[in-house]
């Protein structure tokens, strides 16, 4: 194996190459937790970091996530959203930044697919869409932090994946000994995300297998999907997955919704790189 399980593990706790990380998240948490805390109190502790609050703000107010020019403050966020997405838009705003140009494409994979799952949940009125597009979002950030805790590695695994044609998942399986969903859990819980974030982002490759909320795992694996096949994948050699029986069942979708689906993503992907 190119790394050691239990020590990649260790080193996930001290997240290197993420400086904000755990600071902000905790002091976070701890104000969530109190209840003569208000949401502005907590607004104006995000606010005093301006260029968090700012990437926020550019996250929250893009084309994807379907609040253009409408939040102008963290608070207004916090009401809107709630504080779980926001907890997500802060590990993402901040996460993602660290990340090269050489890494863009996963970025852009990762906005389609909180794009499409917005896309599934407002044509079926599937309620938590904003919890859901966040968990889509952040699905792959065990691919993230394997690329910066490990680059050099993580791109060996990149490139077995391309010479065998194997599945990015199967490749890190082979190669590593444990997946980026795995990775997801362990930041789950070392960020104390709630399970409706952490599930779909464990089980986004197998919602079959999933705990609940078993909903937003087979949206965010539709969603994945979707955006692989309309081009728009992590890796070069992206490959659309079979589709589980349990994702037709529980979404009770059939051809027509997802060539429709298509159209309407790689309209709104259009929107985005605009």
């Amino acid at each position: 194996m190119l790394l050691d399980k239990d020590q990649f593990q260790k080193k996930l706790a001290k997240l290197q190459n993420l400086p904000a990380f755990p600071s902000i998240l905790d002091r976070f948490n701890d104000m969530v937790k109190d209840p003569s805390i208000s949401m502005s109190q907590i607004g104006d502790v995000i606010g005093q970091d301006q260029m968090l609050s700012l990437k926020i703000l550019k996250l929250i107010n893009s084309a994807f996530y379907g609040f253009p020019g409408r939040i102008s403050t963290i608070t207004h966020a916090l009401v809107l959203l709630g504080y779980d997405v926001v907890k997500g838009l802060i590990l993402s705003a901040t996460v993602f930044e660290e990340m090269s140009n050489d890494w863009r494409e996963l970025w852009k994979h990762s906005l389609g697919v909180s794009k499409a799952c917005g896309l599934i949940c407002e044509k079926l009125r599937i309620p938590d869409a904003e919890e859901i597009a966040m968990a889509g979002l952040l699905h792959d950030i065990g691919k993230v932090v394997l690329i910066l805790e490990e680059p050099a590695i993580y791109e060996k695994v990149q490139m077995g994946a391309a010479k065998h044609d194997l599945p990015i998942d199967l490749a890190e399986q082979k190669l590593l000994g444990f997946d980026h969903t795995e990775v997801a859990l362990w930041l789950c819980d070392r960020w104390h995300l709630p399970q409706r974030l952490g599930v779909p982002m464990a089980y986004h490759h197998h919602p079959e297998n999933s705990k609940s909320p078993q909903m937003h795992s087979v949206v965010v694996f539709l969603a994945d999907n979707i955006t692989k096949a309309v081009g728009a994948g992590a890796e070069v050699n992206s490959k659309v997955m079979p589709m589980p029986a349990i994702v037709t069942e529980m979404l009770n979708i059939n051809r027509a919704f997802l060539e429709q689906l298509v159209i309407d993503l790689e309209r709104e992907l259009q929107t985005i790189s605009a």
